[in-house]
């Protein structure tokens, strides 16, 4: 009987030794705020305090994955915290024969914040001057854009206007 006792004793010191070793940093638990999507609103060209929607429109991250946006004024985009700046391809009325493909560049600086040890850094983005740049120069939807927002450090508005 003692022999039992002495067991869950040291069971139990090597349980309560073990359990309170981890630190609050060793764990990255997920409301941990992470690298900030940027928000983009599709806004009237004529009207930039109106909302307008885009018919059938299609993004996709050139050299990446797509994403289908269907008929929506705010759009949420990933943008790379490893580059200077992300090329999409924005494609208004997709798969019609009225097709028209605008490919931008944002550019922005990057901030990474130090989280802690078990999450690591967060990067923050900071639009540069020439924050939206058109590659394609023939035919464009895309008239121009209004920055709402200089840094990207939060999802909780929007932070640049593309008018159309």
């Amino acid at each position: 009987m003692i022999k039992k006792e002495f067991n869950l004793i040291i069971f139990s010191l090597i349980f309560f030794l073990f359990y309170n070793s981890c630190e609050k940093d060793d764990i990255c638990l997920s409301d941990t705020p992470s690298s900030p999507r940027l928000i983009v609103k599709m806004v009237d060209k004529d009207d930039p305090t109106s909302y307008k929607l885009a018919n059938d429109l299609l993004i996709k991250v050139v050299d990446n994955d797509s994403i289908n946006i269907k008929s929506s004024d705010s759009i949420i985009l990933n943008l790379n915290p490893y580059k200077n700046y992300t090329q999409f391809e924005f494609i208004l009325n997709q798969g019609s024969e009225n097709e028209n493909i605008d490919t931008i560049q944002i550019n922005y600086s990057l901030n990474n914040i130090y989280i802690d040890r078990a999450c690591g850094y967060k990067t923050s983005f900071i639009f540069n001057s020439n924050a939206l740049t058109l590659i394609n120069e023939k035919n464009n939807w895309i008239e121009s854009y209004l920055i709402l927002k200089d840094t990207i450090i939060n999802e909780e508005q929007a932070h640049m206007a593309i008018l159309h």
